[in-house]
């Protein structure tokens, strides 16, 4: 799994987002985001990252597996899942 910090870290930089910013545009504190940049805190919960995601205008998977939540595997199997329940 990624550096969940160092990924939304890089993400926001890039985007020229203060994390005051990044806050008010997602509705998670800007010190928790600061917690979770700097690795003071455990792992977000999906929910907290669908609103980061939303604050970045990034894409929800995207986020997911850019922090390593999802996996290129999770995301062959459940094509493959999908594709079956089609036939």
């Amino acid at each position: 799994m990624s550096d969940v910090g160092s990924v939304l870290k890089k993400e926001r930089e890039s985007k020229k987002l203060s994390l005051r910013e990044l806050a008010r545009r997602s509705g998670v504190s800007h010190p928790y985001i600061s917690q979770l940049e700097n690795g003071r805190t455990g792992v977000p919960t999906y929910s907290t990252v669908r609103a980061l995601a939303k604050g970045l205008s990034v894409g929800y998977l995207d986020l997911l597996i850019a922090i390593g939540f999802v996996t290129d595997d999770d995301i062959e199997l459940y094509n493959k899942q999908f594709s079956e329940e089609l036939v």
